[in-house]
This record gives structure tokens, sequence and C-alpha cells, in this order.
């Protein structure tokens, strides 16, 4: 039998390569990067294959046999051999995989689509070789990549290519109908201001707590067109650079932030470690975000994975995050909210314009690991938020595998669709609650608005994972509360069957809800 082509990538000596796990695609030996610390339990593997069979043989590096190898998503039902300290399983195409053996950490393991990307040619300007980006992470490589940017738009549109290597950045901005492609093997990493000369590079957007942030990757005001390709990395190397006693001028990051542009399109690098929202899309209009990564700390607070925001027609399908905070998930924020539109005192607004709705949000064939929500709507719901989707979602471990936490702002959240949902695991606990479902209104003191329709179809919550406190359909008072909720087809592993009730499903902590339909 015949393997799938592969490409592997050879990444900067700047990541660790794991010392638990080895790992051979098709025979082919690809590295395995450790991603660990005390809350953040994984190494990671990335490469790309092209059409056939995808043989993988994972090794345990101490040699002691192997007792166990489980591969989720479970859905799949991948067969996994084991033999010593290996075990294998053969895959038919791609997949992005967490795989657990024995007490050790997990390993990520990321199966791209072929890159046929080209590096040369019309069109396409290579930061490296025409304009002398330095590729080594010893010299800020800003000012070269912001002129080939700079150089594609003016030419009415062209690929800026991102060869292999480390390049540290400060701030980029994408302008219209600029393609960027990082090659595998390519990093933009951020450096933070830990240097004196460094403040120069970063623009300080918004303030928390006292600290400085950045939106460090971002797209031209009133742009359109803008791509984002490869098989490289965005790492915003959140933990050394976030302001803490050790490192008091520090500033957070967020990776990639497209606002105010339209016709946005993301297909295939790595979003690695940040110290706020990784990937926050602000007012956008038409986006397609697909062979999303997102790679992230358990022992850093508020670093979401992806957050949709005032935004309409948003397409996020086949993804991967991993993330102390939510990975996939939707907010509207008001004018004065951090890391949206939130002023600097004396400046004018960091983003032009109002405040608009969610609409049309839909994420799909996803794999989320999280210590909060799986999926969720909320918290920020100062704008309408309507017609917001996730389908096809395995939520691997979490404290909430599912929510609509309406917390913040006035307007409706309705329209809200939860389809084909696997709840695998919850070893989390998100404010005193570890559970499957939660749907609620939560008032900070400062007004809040109701929850409208929404429908949960087709989850399976494996065998342990209703959770250990009751799952919640609760609204704050007869004028604000949750509208009509249908439960359809929900299988509880643990009764070994479709529900038929609320109890059947760990529902009991409900109130000022609208009809609540159960359809086993």
């Amino acid at each position: 039998m015949g393997g799938a082509q592969l490409q592997t990538y050879d990444l900067p000596s700047v990541y660790k390569r794991s010392e638990v796990f080895s790992l051979k695609i098709n025979g082919v030996d690809v590295d395995v990067l450790d991603h660990s610390s005390k809350t953040s339990p994984y190494d990671y593997a990335h490469f790309s294959v092209g059409n056939g069979p995808i043989r993988v043989e994972i090794t345990k590096k101490n040699a002691t046999p192997i007792g166990s190898c489980n591969v989720s998503p479970r859905k799949y039902g991948i067969p996994v051999a084991k033999s010593g300290n290996t075990c294998s399983f053969t895959l038919d195409k791609p997949y992005y995989l967490i795989i657990k053996i024995d007490g050790r950490r997990q390993l990520v393991l990321l199966a791209d689509p072929w890159d046929d990307q080209p590096t040369t040619g019309s069109g396409i300007l290579d930061v490296q070789t025409q304009y002398g980006a330095d590729a080594t992470g010893s010299n800020f490589a800003t000012s070269a990549i912001q002129s080939a940017i700079d150089d594609a738009n003016k030419a009415g549109g062209g690929t800026v290519y991102v060869p292999p290597g480390l390049y540290k950045c400060g701030n980029l901005v994408l302008s219209s109908n600029v393609h960027l492609h990082l090659a595998g093997g390519s990093v933009l990493r951020f450096a933070g201001t830990t240097a004196g000369t460094d403040k120069d590079q970063y623009k300080t957007w918004w303030y928390k707590n006292g600290q400085p942030y950045t939106f460090w990757i971002r797209t031209e005001f009133y742009s359109e067109n803008i791509s984002i390709t490869g098989r490289g990395t965005l790492d915003g190397n959140g933990h050394a650079t976030f302001p803490n006693s050790a490192n008091p001028n520090g500033m957070g990051v967020t990776i990639l932030a497209p606002m105010l542009t339209g016709k946005f399109h993301y297909h295939g690098p790595i979003i690695r470690e940040a110290s706020f929202w990784a990937f926050n899309v602000i007012s956008v209009t038409g986006a397609t975000i697909r062979n999303l990564k997102v790679l992230e700390r358990m022992d850093m607070g508020e670093n979401d994975g992806i957050d949709v925001n005032q935004s309409s027609d948003v397409l996020v399908q086949r993804s991967l995050a991993v993330a102390w905070d939510d990975p996939f998930s939707t907010k509207t924020w008001g004018r004065k909210e951090t890391g949206v539109f939130m002023h600097i005192p004396g400046n004018d607004p960091t983003i032009p314009g109002e405040p608009k709705p969610n609409r049309n949000i839909t994420f799909e064939d996803a794999v989320s690991w999280t210590g909060c929500f799986g999926v969720k709507v909320g918290q920020g719901t100062f704008e309408d938020q309507i017609g917001i989707t996730f389908r096809d979602i395995v939520v691997y471990d979490a404290a909430v595998g599912i929510g609509v936490h309406h917390r913040s702002g006035t307007a409706r959240a309705s329209d809200i669709l939860f389809e084909n949902i696997d709840v695998e695991r919850l070893s989390w606990e998100n404010g005193g609650k570890t559970t499957w479902l939660a749907v609620y209104v939560e008032d900070r003191n400062e007004g809040v608005g109701p929850i409208g329709n929404v429908v949960v179809r087709g989850v399976k919550v494996w065998q342990g994972a209703l959770g250990k406190t009751p799952a919640r359909i609760k609204g704050l008072s007869d004028s604000v509360g949750v509208g009509s909720v249908k439960l359809e087809g929900i299988r509880v592993t643990d009764i070994g069957r479709t529900a038929e009730s609320l109890g059947e499903m760990g529902i009991t902590d409900v109130g000022f809800a609208g009809e609540i339909t159960v359809v086993p």
C-alpha cells in the first residue's frame, strides 16, 4: 500500500523538541514540539499530505510498553494497533487529532492538505531575497515585510511570500488585494517590549488593568480582498512577553485582527500563544477561515482562540483550538469595551465607526479543548447576535461544553443553533459550573438583554460528560429571559439512548424560560 505524499517543516531552534514522543508519518520522521507547562499538557506535530493513506506511528521515548492509546475525536472510531512502545493507525485523509497515551501528556496531531502555493513567479514578492528580511530572528523584519505588503498593494495586488525562517516582527498592517503566504517552517514572532528599542515596534491599542495591549497583525481600515495562507506560524510569544513582576515593560497581544474589512480569507497557518484573544474578527463583512489551528497555553487567562465580533457572513471551517479561555465564540461589544473598541485616554477611538451586530456566523468541523466553554455565544451582547451556528464540533475537554452566556449589553442573542456536537469529557470548572449545557442570562449590574430562540440538536454526551453541576436553561427575570429552546436527539451515553426528558439530560436548573421542547 502506497502512502500519501508528505510535506514536513523544519522549525527554528527556539522551539523545544518533545522528550516524550517521536513520530513517523508514512515512515518519515516528523518533528514533535514541546508546548507543555503545568496546566498545558500537550505536544504537537504539524505536516501536510497529498492524496492517499496516511500511516501514523507514535513512539514513547522511554521504551516502556504502551498500555492505552486513545484517539480523539472518538466519533471517527480510528482503530489503533499497539506494539511495544509504539502505537499506530492509518488515516484515509488529513484530520486534526488529539492522542492520549497512558498517563502522558496529550499529542495534538495537525495533518493538513497539501500546500501547493508557488513560491516564485509574477506578482510574488519574497520578503527575504527581495526585501532583505532577517530570517534568523536577530533583528526586526518589520520594515522589510511591511514594504513588501505596501508594494503588493500599490501594484493592485500580489503575494507576499515569507520563506522558512524566524522573523521577529512589530505591528504589521495588511492592505487590500494582498495575499500573505507563510511557507511551512516560517515563523513570525512577537517580541513584546522587553528591550528598550522594541517599544518603537508596537502601538498600544488599549489598556486593561493598567497593562498595555496591541493588535499585532491587522488589516487596514475599509480594506477588502485580503488573504493569509500557508503552513507557517504566527507566534504571539505570550508567556515571555506578557506584563508581570519579572517583565514590567511587557505587552499583551492579540495576534491577528481583521477589522473593518471584507472578503477576508485565512487558510492554514498556526496561531500560537497569544496573551489575549488570539484571532479577533472585528467588523468584518464576509470571511472564510479554514484549516485554522490555535495552540494556546492553559496557564494564561483571556487567551480565547477565535472570537467573531460585530461581523456578518463569517464561516470558520475545519479548525482546532486549544485555549484556557473560550476557543470558539461570538461577541458584540460596546464602544468602550476592552480589546475591541475601547478608547485610549486622550486619543481618538482605536477603531472608527459604530459597533455592529453579529449576523450569519457559522463554525463547523472543529475540535475544541479548553478550561472554559467549548463553544459559546456571549458574554458581551451590546448589539444583536442573530443567526449563530455551531455544527459538527467535538469538545475534547471543557468546563462547559455548549453555552449561551448573556452577561453584558442589552441587545438580543437569538436564532442560535448547536448541531451535531460531541462532548467527550468535562474535567474543568468555570464560574462554579461543570456541565454539558448552559444557556443563561447573568447581570453584572449594568443592564442585560434576553436570549431568543435556541436549538440544540444531535448532541452526543459521552460517558461521564453530563457534568458535576446541573445543566442550565435560565433567564434573569420575566422580562429578561430565555425564549424557546428545542432539544432534539440528545444522546446521553450514561443512559445508553436518546434522552426523553430534561432530567435525563441533567437539565435541572431552569427558570424564566419560554417553551422548552424535548424531541427524542
